[in-house]
């Protein structure tokens, strides 16, 4: 699989995380690892460890994507953040707008915690569609636009929606694959 560098006994855990998984979402444990297979390089690139990319994986088949194209549309996304904090200043500034933060800040974040700064981002995009903002235009500016790219959004989005409950499905997911490890 193209979840790099894990040790036997980490390879172990991500059988257990995978299972704690599928008993707690819509997704099966073979479906979570087709995703992490398409999405793993780009997730470790930016720093995501196999518990992150597992409950980013998980959340994309809960929210009934398919492996391919939440595979290929979760990696573009984060290949076109990962670009903007690479480049920093004006590239970012709209990724870091949408987010609350100043674009220095979320590049740090983004550095530091990729999951965290993408939760922030979708936190952002939530608080745009509440206050009668359009999502696709917001994604369109960040070059983030296709009918398939913009549906892989609302999904995030959705997952990273806590409005009346203890925490959201992302941070559900995430703390059930960060248990496992």
């Amino acid at each position: 699989g193209s979840i790099t560098g894990l040790s036997m006994k980490d390879a172990s855990k991500l059988g257990s995380c995978l299972g704690a998984l599928e008993n707690n979402s819509k997704a099966m444990a073979g479906q979570i690892m087709e995703v992490n297979n398409r999405i793993g390089g780009m997730g470790a690139a930016v720093g995501m460890t196999a518990a992150d990319i597992s409950a980013w994986s998980t959340t994309l088949i809960s929210g009934g994507m398919s492996a391919e194209l939440a595979g290929s549309n979760f990696s573009k996304f984060q290949g076109v953040l990962s670009a903007a904090c690479s480049k920093g200043g004006e590239a970012v500034q709209g990724f870091a707008d949408v987010a609350g933060m100043s674009a220095d800040e979320f590049v740090q974040l983004y550095k530091t915690d990729a999951t965290g700064a993408t939760e922030a981002f979708l936190q952002g995009l939530n608080n745009i569609q509440k206050g009668g903002g359009s999502v696709v235009s917001t994604l369109e500016d960040l070059g983030l636009s296709g009918t398939e790219q913009v549906r892989m959004m609302q999904v995030l989005m959705a997952a990273a929606d806590g409005t009346g409950k203890e925490m959201s499905d992302l941070q559900k997911y995430m703390s059930i694959a960060n248990d496992e490890f």
